[in-house]
């Protein structure tokens, strides 16, 4: 669970969430190399080398598309056993890049996180509505809020998605089941998802167990809530009705949204990063939306859902 309170600003821990800023946002490589100690083992499933390698070009590509600066907010909130949550943000969003790592207090550095793979936990918020008349009706008030979770795994060097066999929480999983999704690149690439019912709203440091072929991991995963510091509440997405079957879907553009989903029973939309304030859609003869998704840059997910939408 996240503590109270993010560290203070005068601490070792927070020099060293200031050095890897400077080290990633500069692409000094030295002092990159210099906050993670020898003993790095792996980070989503990366070494040492591989994991420097990749942050380096993810900074080059997105620091300006997401306002990152030198001067943008660096906190950290220290989890158990030494693990610790870091986050660096941006004037529109508090929350821009975010990572959990350990840190060592003998040498001052940091480790890996210890993941086979990169592993991506979702909280998600639904609002489900019977049809198009009943949304329409009571769309303004956010009662009945239904929640649950879900876990994304994505391949990496050392761990393949499709030899996953299983995973366990060490939490409550009503209604457990697993799904491989398939995208294109540029929205993350094929992926293992885990969904589960749980109405658990705090953020939590859970044990998860993967099942492989040949070798199996236990880690500890931080599960993001609604109770986060940084949440931005209430980011549903609202439909407007243009024509007889022209919807337009409007979002909140004050912050970047990560990801905007709708799904119809005949398409699948995806906008990664939207920049306009809506997005207009025309159904096709028979098709119908099953539920609307904003993802923020928590990865928590928001979400309107029809039982069935004529």
């Amino acid at each position: 669970m996240l503590s109270k309170s993010p560290i203070e600003k005068d601490s070792e821990l927070f020099d060293w969430g200031q050095k890897f800023k400077y080290a990633f946002m500069t692409q000094d490589r030295l002092i990159a190399e210099d906050i993670f100690d020898k003993d790095f083992g792996f980070h989503n499933g990366k070494n040492k080398e591989e994991y420097i390698e990749y942050e380096m070009k993810e900074f080059f590509l997105k620091k300006d598309k997401f306002s990152l600066k030198l001067n943008s907010n660096v906190v950290i909130y220290e989890l158990k056993d030494n693990f610790f949550y870091y986050s660096i943000g941006n004037h529109f969003d508090r929350n821009v890049f975010e990572a959990v790592f350990q840190y060592l207090p003998d040498t001052k550095k940091a480790i890996g996180n210890q993941y086979p793979c990169p592993i991506e936990t979702k909280s998600q918020a639904i609002l489900e509505y019977d049809n198009w008349e009943d949304y329409k009706s009571r769309w303004a008030r956010k009662e009945n809020i239904q929640y649950s979770k879900r876990i994304n795994l994505f391949s990496s060097p050392l761990l393949k998605v499709e030899n996953i066999k299983k995973v366990v929480c060490f939490h409550d999983m009503e209604n457990y089941y697993m799904q491989m999704n398939h995208l294109e690149s540029h929205l993350g690439g094929s992926y293992l998802s885990i969904m589960y019912d749980n109405k658990e709203t705090k953020s939590l440091f859970q044990k998860v167990k993967i099942f492989g072929v040949g070798e199996n991991f236990e880690r500890k995963i931080l599960f993001k809530n609604f109770d986060h510091p940084h949440l931005i509440n209430n980011l549903f997405a609202t439909i407007v009705q243009k024509k007889e079957n022209v919807f337009r879907i409007h979002y909140n553009t004050d912050i970047i949204i990560n990801i905007l989903n709708i799904k119809t029973n005949k398409n699948d939309y995806f906008y990664k990063y939207p920049e306009q304030y809506h997005i207009d859609i025309e159904l096709k003869k028979d098709e119908k939306i099953e539920f609307i998704c904003v993802t923020d840059t928590l990865s928590l997910d928001w979400i309107i859902r029809f039982k069935n939408f004529n």
